[in-house]
């Protein structure tokens, strides 16, 4: 009787052991899978936080649309007049694209706790695409965002937004 009983004993030992080998391969192959996600979890972290800005920037610049639309029909106007060159040039880069307000440079607000990587963001061009003569216009607006990634290198993002406007003239 106690021969049995101690042959039980020793067959749950075995059992247990085995679960347990068990058990510690799967903890081993988990981590090597976690190791190897990080990386990947920083790179779709970054890029998200890239694709968020560049967003934000872009709805920044259609709210300065909103507010000052005569400057940039303005400027829209004036490149095409040709013989305007460097003057069409700094009036429609200074209004729009150059504006400090619609850059973020060196920018570092959007830290992590996965990464911290400095962000340059910029709206990089802002034109009109169709004519007021059908009485609706189009602005595409594109921003252009960078990162210096320790294992990718050089980062970059393109955001573009096309907005359909619809133009009523004022006439007395």
């Amino acid at each position: 009787m106690k021969n049995s009983h101690s042959s039980k004993n020793g067959h749950a030992l075995i059992l247990s052991l085995v679960f347990a080998a068990i058990l510690l391969q799967l903890a081993i192959s988990y981590t090597g899978m976690l190791k190897s996600a990080h990386p990947q979890n920083i790179l779709i972290d970054e890029r998200v936080k890239m694709d968020f800005i560049t967003q934000g920037l872009i709805e920044k610049s259609i709210l300065k649309f909103q507010l000052f639309p005569a400057d940039f029909y303005a400027a829209n106007d004036a490149t095409n007049v040709a013989s305007y060159g460097p003057l069409v040039t700094s009036v429609y880069l200074n209004a729009f694209v150059n504006d400090p307000a619609l850059s973020l440079i060196n920018f570092t607000g959007a830290n992590s706790s996965i990464s911290s990587v400095t962000i340059n963001v910029s709206i990089a061009s802002m034109a009109l695409l169709t004519r007021y003569r059908w009485n609706q216009e189009a602005i595409r607006i594109q921003a252009l965002a960078s990162y210096m990634s320790k294992s990718h290198g050089n980062v970059q993002k393109e955001q573009v937004r096309l907005i359909k406007i619809n133009r009523i003239a004022n006439h007395p």
